[in-house]
């Protein structure tokens, strides 16, 4: 395997190593001819006996110094109670900046329960040394989960969760990836191991009260989506609770409603007045009972009337953006563009002026985005978003921060060109703890309830992990990039097809219990354009970037599948993008811009039915017409036939000839992942959506190649 394949995008880099790796893992040093070291070779054997887990594990720890081949190693046994330490002996070596080292684990029994693996690895790390460990899981899609540590030369502890699933017994790979010179120890891996039904309980809350959509983001009504009672459920999960009292206090201390009742159906619903006035708190109590009528828990929620802000973003019961009361559908890009940044030798990703950060606002806007990530610039370029006339989105920051970022929030949270926060980007694939993460969120709500916090994560893992992590964020969204014609699939899924984006959408929304927007991040990049590929002339690469029809699929698959806004991730990868995917990219930014009416417009039943099964549809009502968004999500070409049809012409978005039904029967051809946008209403044509005589092309310097 090459250098250029193992820098490969972070979180494709390590299927894509246990795929293609040629090397096999032996007692003895391997040396490869790229620069890597080798660190076999750990045997995990674990049995289920009965209804207790007894994990026995063997550790052989072998690990390679890279410059003399000094072999060191350690064994170890696993106790009934699966924990281990290795208890002797420690692993050196040199980092380089594109060094990875594995220690594989081999040799796994068929389990008969899902299992989650806790693996702790001390790691010292000269100073400045940048390390990445994490789990590469081959059995049941990838696992990329683990933490950076930046070295400070001093001995320093991670910790990385793995889950097995039963009835699999493929091999796995603990990862250390170097992305800076220095040294490393590794020394003290510790494993233990519990069924995962055993965690799930484990985390479970003695209860959960919750309002719903779209009040319980703040707990509270703001001034642009306010009414007069709140809905809410409770959700009672300890099994000694047999009552219950649900009691709210309003802010003056007098109670404004109370209910009790029995938990034996697992759940109750309420419905409470909101706080009388703007600026009150109320405070709802659940308390809960055993069957001697003794209190066993007790949790209180406060319910906000927040006072007016002249910044407000909230959303509707469907998902829907408001800002300021007006419905607004995001189309954003992340961060800048890079367009003006090369100078024929070299690239420079910073802008050198303001104007540089105008002059790409100014770019994008032509295109139809209107919004803009800032990434770590936060702040600094809010004023020039709304110079621009576009939205911003800001990344929070850490809780180390915490007393100068909430100072920071609250003196520009009124900015009417602020649309949301980023929190920790992908944060679950990363293996961020729960808490940690949440804290960030709260460290944020707290200066600033007004603009929602939006959370995006790797297109990893399962709805139940995805939903656990749902709690810290105000939106949720996935980013995935499925047009990637060589090396491993970007998603853990089985679809390997662009329909994948509309999966993801559905995971995403199962998460949240269809409870919280969906944003979703596409792709406008080429996966060859990654690592160090950056500087890499397009018509060099042995990938592609997604043609117009692709873009196409993929923004309304995201649409219909529940996405209220899109992200594209992102031109600045590379100065190399070929002008002809900048211009395919154009047209579906452009035409979604068009649509933004339609598609933040009230959700209808689809007016016809379609006997094609790989067919479909959203439909809107907009301005007095329904408009209704088809989309094949099959390789497949059919012929998608309406029926019930009641209308006589049919107009179609992007297509002069309109559709007239006979006895309420129409018929469509759709090309393998085609779209088709139909309505009563009349299309602008092709030449008025999208503006050829504004267009302006990425390039300033005529000589970079074109895409070919």
């Amino acid at each position: 395997m090459t250098n250029r394949d193992a820098m490969r995008h972070q979180k494709d880099n390590m299927s894509f190593y246990a795929q293609n790796s040629s090397w096999k893992v032996t007692r003895t040093i391997v040396n490869l001819a790229d620069g890597f070291a080798a660190l076999p070779l750990n045997i995990i054997r674990y049995m289920v006996k009965s209804s207790i887990t007894i994990i026995v594990l063997f550790f052989t720890f072998i690990s390679v110094l890279a410059d003399n081949n000094l072999l060191l190693s350690s064994k170890c046994s696993i106790n009934p109670e699966g924990m281990g330490v290795i208890k002797e002996g420690r692993a050196e070596m040199n980092l380089s900046a594109d060094k990875l080292v594995s220690l594989t684990i081999t040799d796994v029994s068929t389990p008969s329960v899902d299992v989650e693996y806790v693996i702790q690895i001390s790691l010292t790390a000269s100073v400045g040394a940048r390390v990445f460990s994490y789990i590469e899981n081959n059995s049941n899609g990838w696992q990329n989960k683990g933490k950076w540590i930046v070295g400070n030369g001093e001995r320093q502890t991670i910790e990385i969760k793995y889950k097995l699933k039963k009835e699999v017994s493929k091999p796995s790979y603990i990862v250390i990836r170097s992305q800076a010179k220095g040294t490393l120890t590794v020394e003290d891996v510790t494993v233990a191991a519990m069924p995962i039904a055993e965690v799930a309980q484990k985390k479970t809350a003695p209860a959960v009260v919750a309002l719903d959509a779209p009040y319980h983001r703040g707990n509270g009504i703001f001034s642009t989506n306010s009414t007069d009672f709140l809905n809410g459920s409770v959700a009672f999960n300890e099994a000694t609770a047999k009552t219950y009292t649900l009691v709210l206090n309003g802010a003056d201390g007098r109670r404004r409603f109370q209910q009790e009742g029995r938990t034996d159906a697992g759940s109750c619903v309420f419905r409470i007045p909101v706080p009388a006035k703007q600026g009150d708190i109320d405070r709802l109590v659940l308390s809960l009972f055993d069957s001697d009528g003794k209190k066993i828990h007790e949790e209180t929620v406060d319910i906000h009337n927040y006072p007016s802000c002249p910044s407000e973003v909230v959303f509707r019961k469907d998902g829907v953006t408001l800002v300021n009361g007006k419905p607004f559908f995001m189309i954003a890009h992340w961060w800048h563009t890079r367009r003006g940044d090369y100078d024929g030798e070299t690239v420079n990703y910073w802008y050198d002026s303001k104007q540089d950060v105008l002059d790409d606002m100014a770019f994008l806007k032509e295109a139809g985005f209107n919004t803009v990530f800032l990434g770590h610039r936060r702040f600094d370029d809010l004023e020039l978003a709304q110079k621009a006339g576009m939205m911003a989105i800001v990344e929070n920051r850490r809780l180390k921060d915490k007393e100068k970022w909430q100072s920071e929030v609250r003196a520009n949270c009124s900015n009417p060109a602020l649309l949301a926060y980023y929190g920790r980007d992908e944060a679950m694939a990363l293996n961020v703890p729960q808490d940690e993460a949440l804290a960030e969120s709260r460290m944020l709500w707290e200066a600033d309830p007004y603009h929602p916090l939006f959370y995006n994560e790797a297109p990893l893992g399962t709805v139940e992990e995805q939903r656990a992590y749902s709690v810290i964020c105000d939106v949720l969204g996935r980013d995935i990039y499925p047009v990637k014609p060589i090396g491993s699939p970007h998603s853990d899924m089985a679809d390997r097809t662009l329909a994948v984006v509309g999966k993801q959408t559905d995971l995403c929304m199962e998460a949240v219990n269809h409870s919280k927007p969906v944003w979703m991040i596409l792709q406008a990049w080429a996966w060859g354009h990654d690592g160090k590929n950056k500087r890499r002339p397009y018509h060099e690469m042995e990938s592609r970037y997604p043609t117009y029809e692709e873009n196409r699929f993929m923004a309304y698959d995201a649409i219909v599948h529940g996405a209220t806004g899109i992200m594209y991730h992102y031109l600045g990868y590379t100065v190399h993008i070929p002008d002809s995917f900048w211009a395919s990219l154009r047209k579906v930014t452009l035409e979604l811009s068009w649509m933004s009416p339609v598609l933040t417009s009230e959700t209808v039943p689809p007016p016809f039915s379609c006997n094609s099964p790989s067919v479909r549809m959203l439909a809107k009502h907009h301005d007095g017409h329904f408009y209704c968004i088809l989309i094949n999500e099959s390789e497949q070409a059919v012929t998608a036939v309406l029926k019930n049809v009641d209308a006589k012409r049919l107009n179609v978005l992007l297509d002069p000839m309109p559709i007239f039904p006979s006895k309420g029967i129409a018929t469509l051809d759709m090309p393998p992942f085609a779209v088709r946008v139909v309505s009563t209403a009349e299309f602008p044509d092709a030449t008025t959506l999208f503006k050829p005589n504004t267009y302006v092309p990425y390039h300033r310097q005529p000589t970079i190649a074109p895409h070919k």
